[in-house]
């Protein structure tokens, strides 16, 4: 147990955050990471059917499809909810504008996550379906 805070502190140190951030940090990966496992496993078993394989499908085109709407998130339209602080507020101006782009770069970041795993998963549903009419075929 000492050995594992020991690590806990030790990436604090190195990225320069406070232990709580640290180990929070380090418990999310953990959480992701079980969270992957899981639906790759519930795919995996989704992909065993064929129409486990076209809902995989269906579902990776709309996550794609999502990914495509979140990464064309209209920055200028965040900016200009910011606009009419400027004058009165300089500060809560900055917060503000500091907010929008982090918004929007976390829609953009999330929004490529989308595409990638949905393109992935979507790819290997649509062989799964092409495999199961090859077979078919043959019988």
């Amino acid at each position: 147990m000492l050995e594992f805070l020991g690590f806990i502190a030790l990436i604090a140190i190195i990225f320069g955050v406070s232990f709580g951030a640290a180990l929070a940090g380090f418990i999310k990966f953990v959480v992701i990471g079980i969270g992957v496992c899981a639906i790759i496993g519930i795919v995996m078993e989704l992909l065993k059917s064929k129409k486990g394989a076209i809902f995989v499908a269906v579902a990776s085109l709309l996550a794609v499809l999502l990914g495509v709407y979140m990464i064309n998130d209209d920055y200028g339209k965040r900016i200009n909810s910011c606009g009419e602080l400027n004058v009165r507020y300089p500060q809560v101006h900055v917060n503000c504008m500091t907010d929008a782009m982090e918004k929007h770069n976390a829609a953009v970041n999330s929004g490529w996550g989308y595409i990638i795993a949905g393109g992935i998963v979507g790819a290997t549903s649509l062989s799964k379906i092409s495999e199961g009419e090859k077979n078919s075929k043959k019988h």
